[in-house]
């Protein structure tokens, strides 16, 4: 219960109960009185009573005595008036022995008031001719009485719903600041940083508003600063440090993304030629001013637009490349034509006539990095076999399956469900050495038994939209298995950004999981980094609809050139896991080990657990203890 419900509650009660006792004694004070003035009263009546009957007693006429007490008796204020002769016989007995009217029972029982009786003794002379005996009638007074204790208990309730009312109203503005409170606390829990601005008037939450408001401050602060480092760590983990161009690794993630967004283009491979002669003819300082140079013609080249996009990337020594999308073949041997002319002004520059060579091949949706840079490397060597600075375009060999056989195999695979889910990337703790999460995985064969790659097989589906029926199919068999076989940790389910956008997936899933009240523990939807950059609204929307229904959302194969830290804040993920690339190497990588280092602080101010995968090296496990990693996934290790 609430503190404002708790203070209305008790403020209530303390109300009803000074309410109750003031009732009571109002009630109370109130029989007292009618009581002594009934006694008063009866005495009263008693009193001239004797008067008026005394010459009429003395003179025996019963008949106008008898009047005369009738007279009196019949006001219906008595409930008895006797007249006793002096030696105690009745001369005259009036009785009214009605029930009492309009007053409950229960009411005369609850409060037993003391009937009121008189006398008044009549002489002649100085001998005793007669008492008159008079009893009032309880009944005026219980009247009375219960009419005073309705109209006060009217009042009494009244006042108190006034009361209750009004303290409802006060008790909201004087407990308004702790629910900014509580706001803020959410929000900087959630990694929002404000602060109130109207500060309360009451002392104590004053003090503690402003306490609160510096605590934000100084979070954000701490926040900020670990942005800017992560961002500039990542940046330079991202680029080389000699030329300024992305490494390695983001080219694969490039590549990867715009396979898996059905995106057709170029890989230009470009090799320096003979790049260790002229390390030792020139020297190193002459060298980096080549490599600078060659580096700044292909960033030249560099642009995104709507007709195409080009990006450079240097690999490592001599070795460059260009990713180029959205363009047409013709398009392609131009670029490569200008590239051309520009090593040949480069190589009179540095006395050098052959600069470089350049392997083209095209890259479509159910390629893979791997193959896309072998055939580039084919292209190449046959490149160097041109003449100076020669490029050649190598056509790839046709698929042994054209797409749509591969969408009647998919299709066929997925209705039927002939896939298997394995489980794959198992992550252990770093301390204990338990399992804390596992992937599942999807292998489906042809018909002759050959394994299909998960990647086509993904691909496929997602390009035909049949992805948000395989990711049902997923889901249903894991948690299937889950209950044949139950384990100790959750499974990560990966997610396409198709079914997480659509609306009918997302209806499915919450009755899934409105009817498996133990699916949250159970399942970990995760979707990779490169996806949601496609639909960053969407991701967010998903994320809070999983939240809503307790479950949790893995964010996998981060990097920082595909999604930025201050968005993952925004995103509020579950779990963040690293990309290899950031996950190995580690021990020898100063900018790493700080970009990790920054990681794990964040994880923990935001309450996300960070997670490497496919670690290769026991160094690098060790590391990754030394800073509190929560846990990783290992590949083949090392040394």
């Amino acid at each position: 219960m609430s503190l404002y419900k708790q203070l209305l509650v008790l403020v209530s009660c303390l109300f009803c109960m000074i309410f109750s006792i003031n009732y009571a004694v109002s009630v109370h004070n109130t029989m007292e009185y009618l009581e002594v003035e009934s006694k008063i009263h009866a005495q009263d009546t008693a009193t001239s009573l004797g008067l008026s009957l005394s010459p009429h007693l003395v003179a025996e006429d019963v008949s106008v005595v008898e009047t005369m007490m009738n007279s009196i008796f019949d006001r219906g204020y008595y409930k008895e008036i006797n007249l006793v002769g002096p030696d105690g016989e009745m001369i005259v007995a009036l009785k009214n022995d009605h029930p009492i009217e309009g007053v409950p029972s229960w009411f005369v029982a609850l409060l037993a008031m003391e009937t009121a009786v008189a006398e008044s003794e009549m002489s002649a002379g100085w001998v005793l001719a007669g008492v008159v005996e008079v009893t009032i009638n309880p009944g005026v007074a219980y009247l009375k009485l219960y009419e005073q204790a309705q109209h006060a208990g009217m009042l009494s309730l009244a006042m108190l719903v006034v009361s209750v009312f009004i303290l409802f109203f006060i008790l909201k503005y004087i407990l308004l600041p702790l629910k900014n409170m509580e706001q803020l606390s959410l929000a900087i829990a959630k990694g929002h940083f404000g602060s109130i601005e109207k500060l309360p008037r009451t002392i104590e939450f004053k003090n503690v508003v402003i306490a609160m408001n510096l605590m934000s401050s100084r979070v954000k602060g701490m926040m900020d600063d670990l942005n800017s480092k992560l961002k500039r760590i990542g940046e330079a983990i991202q680029r080389d440090e000699l030329t300024g161009l992305i490494k390695k690794n983001g080219f694969d993630t490039a590549l990867k993304q715009l396979i898996s967004c059905d995106v057709n283009g170029f890989v230009i491979l470009i090799k320096v030629d003979d790049l260790a002669g002229f390390v030792e003819q020139h020297g190193m300082a002459t060298t980096d001013l080549l490599l600078k140079d060659f580096a700044n013609i292909l960033a030249e080249k560099t642009q995104d637009s709507a007709q195409f996009s080009v990006s450079a990337y240097r690999f490592y020594g001599g070795e460059f490349a260009l990713l180029v999308k959205a363009i047409s073949e013709s398009q392609i041997l131009a670029l490569a034509k200008q590239i051309q002319d520009d090593f040949f002004i480069l190589g009179q520059k540095y006395n050098k006539a052959a600069v470089a060579h350049m392997g083209i091949t095209p890259f479509n949706f159910l390629d893979a990095n791997d193959d896309v840079l072998n055939a580039a490397g084919e292209a190449f060597e046959e490149a160097k076999l041109i003449g100076l600075n020669g490029f050649c375009l190598r056509d790839r060999i046709e698929q042994a399956r054209n797409v749509e056989q591969w969408h009647t195999l998919v299709a066929e695979i997925i209705s039927n469900h002939h896939y298997q889910v394995d489980y794959i990337q198992q992550v252990k703790a770093l301390k204990g050495n338990k399992a804390i999460l596992e992937e599942a995985s999807i292998q489906a064969q042809t018909e002759s038994g050959e394994l299909i790659p998960a990647r086509i097989f993904v691909s496929i589906a997602e390009k035909f939209n049949l992805i948000t029926e395989l990711d049902k199919g997923v889901i249903n068999t894991v948690i299937s298995q889950y209950k044949s076989n139950p384990k100790m940790h959750p499974i990560a389910v990966n997610l396409s950004l198709a079914s997480i956008q659509d609306v009918d997936f997302r209806n499915w899933l919450k009755q899934l999981m409105t009817k498996n009240k133990q699916l949250h523990q159970q399942l970990v939807f995760s979707v990779s980094t490169f996806s949601i950059v496609k639909d960053i609204k969407t991701y967010e929307s998903f994320v809070s609809f999983i939240h809503d229904h307790n479950g949790s959302v893995m964010l996998k194969r981060f990097e920082t050139h595909s999604i930025s830290i201050e968005r993952v804040k925004d995103l509020k993920p579950d779990y963040i896991r690293l990309s290899r690339d950031l996950s190995n190497d580690v021990h020898s990588d100063s900018g790493k080990q700080q970009f990790i280092q920054s990681m794990q602080e964040l994880g923990h101010l935001l309450g996300v657990v960070v997670l490497a995968e496919s670690v290769r090296d026991h160094r690098d496990i060790n590391y990754f203890k030394k800073v509190g990693f929560a846990g990783l996934s290992l590949s083949d290790l090392g040394t």
